[in-house]
């Protein structure tokens, strides 16, 4: 079944796209709180 396979590493991307962008949001919203705090 090699469509289940490509669905299984689709879904693995998606997750892995999914947390790197609530990372990134993250640090970047530590580093806006960082200039609030700094002014």
């Amino acid at each position: 079944m090699p469509f289940a396979q490509e669905r299984v590493a689709f879904l693995s991307l998606e997750r892995e796209r999914y947390f790197a962008a609530f990372f990134l949001m993250k640090r970047t919203h530590n580093v806006a709180n960082k200039l609030l705090l700094a002014f």
